[in-house]
Order: structure tokens, then sequence, then C-alpha cells
């Protein structure tokens, strides 16, 4: 599925500011995230808890909280019932939950999470 996602900050149509990218890796079983230039001129603060906004790969200090996400993205995830009807229709349509990443869970969120980061 998805291998590297834009992330943007949404807070109307007119008004997108991108974040960075973000993307899974396999081998370590977290998310590395690569700011946009333009976030690290302009920095939003985008989580209630210091992230480095510096340039090269951002990486969680934990990979086993938030999936491997840093919080402030894994926190987009959908909840307990979410994931149900997701995993629900994955499995219908043949893949298994198994098969998808985190990041993949966020490119299904897309630009219909609650709050306004989008993941396109």
């Amino acid at each position: 599925m998805a291998r590297r996602l834009r992330i943007e900050i949404a807070f109307d149509p007119n008004t997108i500011r991108p974040v960075g990218r973000i993307a899974w890796d396999p081998a370590r079983h977290s998310a590395a995230v690569e700011w946009d230039p333009a976030f690290l001129a302009d920095p939003l603060p985008i989580s209630p808890y210091h992230i480095k906004t510096l340039a090269g790969l951002y990486r969680t200090g934990n990979p086993a909280a938030f999936e491997g996400l840093p919080g402030v993205f894994g926190d987009s995830l959908p909840d307990g019932w979410g994931r149900l009807l997701i995993d629900r229709e994955l499995e219908r349509r043949g893949s298994g939950r198994t098969a998808i990443t985190p990041v993949d869970r966020l490119a299904i969120v897309g630009t219909h999470g609650m709050g306004a980061l989008t993941y396109l």
C-alpha cells in the first residue's frame, strides 16, 4: 500500500500548509518523518509535546508507542471501533489487517480524520 505520504495541515480548503512526509521503515518497525522546508522555516506547534523540527529524518524515541508513529500522527489513527470497521473491510477485500502498516492506516484516514492534519 502506501510507501510515503505527504502530511499537511488543512485549516480549510484555502489554507493548506505542508508539514512533511512520513514513510514506514519495516526494518525498524516504525515511521520516519522528513519535515518540509517551509514547515522548518515557520513551524506550527502541532503537538503539545516537544517534537524536534530539524532538517533530516525524525524518528520516534519509542517505537512501541503509537504503533511506531510519532505521537502527534499516531493520534490520527482510528479508534477501536473505526479500526474494527477498517479491518473487516480489508478482510472482505481479501487483504488481512496484518498486511498494512500504520502509515497505510494514515493513508486510509487521508483527508477525513478529526482535526486539521491530512495524509495524502
